[in-house]
């Protein structure tokens, strides 16, 4: 019997490096063989659905999940994973129900802790998520990943100092997590402080480092140069950044392009002028769309600072279902054409914007790409607002060649990808234009710059909304930002980013003299 459970235990770690190393297959395979001679392993069944998961196959790896759990009703572990497999599904309240389950058996289980922790920071539950982690950190002080958790919390809450507290916990437990400095970069004036830049600097040329550390590491040492109006360190650090990352995402534009063309051939046949929804819902959508870095977050800023919106971040509720409806070849005409079909995608997205227990009457929706679904959002939601946030192309273009996102932004990290992705979106805007004139409302990035009070009251005013003046202080605005501009967006509107293009064309006029 303990040579069966020494060979059992063997092949567990064996499988766990495996699963370590993200080679998911594998795991798969060779736990379905070690199941014909443990059938009734609990461990294994959770393990597989944890390599499932990972290459998201929901399906496969909720059966999974169920089946560890049928066979070990007390494998927390099973149970946790089952909870974070409904959260990425966006079924809030199912994962709720499972780790409250967990938390009932064992108020101390820290998995379950810090991932309750996410499902409520999902949901702008700041408090709660903010109680969740910290409890979970009391219990286990080493752990980095709920340090890092508690400084994005911080973070997109505009509490920069805490933030950088609890990233600099991570770094001292493990210097190679360059996450964490990446993030700190976003909030640090290195004119005060060089000292986070010569560390960095110190990590990339002295320790062995995986391609994603040196990626993060670049462009973080290219925004710190940039503090310092280095623009050609700067260059030279996103430069080696994006070369590394490109390398890693393998990304094809040719399906984005599909997608543009697509998009484009398949709304031509549809009504957009039809009467659907319009009575259904009491709340009104204000959609922020446009290119990232185009000024979405200081736009939502704005109008969130009104006392009547909630600012619901950038979600992906409407991408997300609109993917999951799997249109054949983008053929909407059958399913628009569908009162019935136009009312359920709309109830899809209303039912999963009712898990924020909002009281407000408009909510922002600031996912930027969802500039390619502008028809559905005139069908499902007649009442919505579309605000289009403009920007100088070579500011803009340079913004995005010099960040790295954790988004599936993977057309940025190529001049080429990025200049075709940029005119396939102009011209999908101009489609847009043509087939509904007078619904879109372009704001440029540089007018509100330069004529701030009347950009705003004409913005507020096109969203239906009663003037306010908190909508001139954007920058006290308290809500969450979870994207890259978290640190920019938290102060008062400034110019120093206009025409920021021209500090580097002395090392891009190849890219430049072909936007």
């Amino acid at each position: 019997m303990k040579n069966v459970e020494k060979e059992f235990q063997t092949e567990a770690k064996k499988n766990i490096n495996f699963y370590n190393e993200k080679k998911y297959e594998i795991v798969i395979n060779r736990c379905i063989l070690l199941l014909n001679k443990f059938p009734k392993s609990s461990f294994l069944y959770n393990l597989i659905g944890m390599s499932y998961k990972e290459m998201k196959n929901s399906v496969e790896a909720k059966k999974n999940f169920l089946i560890s759990i049928d066979l070990d009703p007390k494998n927390l572990a099973a149970i946790t994973n089952l909870a974070n497999l409904y959260r990425l599904l966006k079924k809030f309240i199912t994962a709720e129900k499972y780790f409250k389950e967990v938390l009932f058996v064992n108020p101390n289980y820290v998995t379950a802790l810090l991932n309750y922790g996410n499902l409520k920071a999902d949901l702008d539950k700041n408090d709660e998520a903010l109680n969740l982690y910290k409890k979970a950190s009391q219990l286990d002080k080493n752990n980095i990943i709920i340090h890092y958790n508690l400084g994005l919390m911080y973070q997109s809450l505009g509490d920069f100092n805490n933030s950088k507290k609890y990233f600099e916990k991570t770094l001292k437990i493990n210097k190679k997590f360059t996450t964490a400095d990446k993030l700190i970069s976003t909030s640090t004036d290195y004119n005060l402080n060089k000292d986070h830049l010569l560390s960095m600097e110190n990590k990339i040329n002295n320790l062995s480092l995986r391609d994603d550390q040196k990626i993060d590491l670049y462009f973080a040492i290219s925004k710190a140069y940039e503090s310092l109006s280095n623009y050609k360190n700067s260059y030279y650090n996103f430069e080696k950044g994006n070369k590394i990352k490109k390398k890693l995402v393998k990304y094809d534009f040719q399906k984005d392009k599909a997608q543009f063309d697509a998009i484009q051939e398949g709304f031509k046949n549809i009504n957009l002028d039809k009467e659907t929804s319009r009575h259904f819902y009491d709340q009104k959508i204000i959609f922020i769309v446009g290119l990232p870095r185009s000024g979405t977050s200081l736009i939502e800023q704005i109008i969130s600072s009104h006392s009547n919106v909630y600012g619901a971040g950038e979600l992906s509720f409407l991408d997300d279902i609109i993917k999951k409806k799997e249109f054949k070849n983008y053929n909407f005409t059958n399913n628009l054409n569908s009162f019935n079909e136009i009312k359920s995608i709309a109830n899809d997205y209303y039912n999963l914007i009712k898990n924020f227990n909002i009281n407000e009457k408009n909510i922002t929706d600031k996912a930027p790409l969802n500039f390619r679904w502008i028809g559905f959002i005139k069908l499902l939601f007649p009442n919505a607002k579309v605000i289009h946030c403009m920007r100088n192309a070579e500011d803009n273009l340079l913004s995005l060649y010099k960040n790295v996102f954790d988004e599936n932004l993977n057309w940025v990290y190529d001049q080429k990808n990025l200049i075709d992705f940029y005119n396939n979106y102009l011209n999908l805007m101009n489609f847009w234009e043509k087939t509904l004139p007078n619904y879109i409302y372009n704001i440029k990035y540089e007018k509100l710059i330069q004529n701030q009070d009347a950009e705003i009251k004409n913005l507020i005013n096109f969203c239906g909304l009663s003037w306010e003046d908190n909508c001139l202080k954007s920058h006290n605005n308290k809500k969450t930002i979870k994207t890259v501009s978290s640190f920019q967006a938290r102060k008062p509107i400034y110019n120093k980013s206009v025409n920021i293009s021209e500090k580097y064309k002395p090392y891009l006029k190849d890219f430049f003299s072909k936007i």
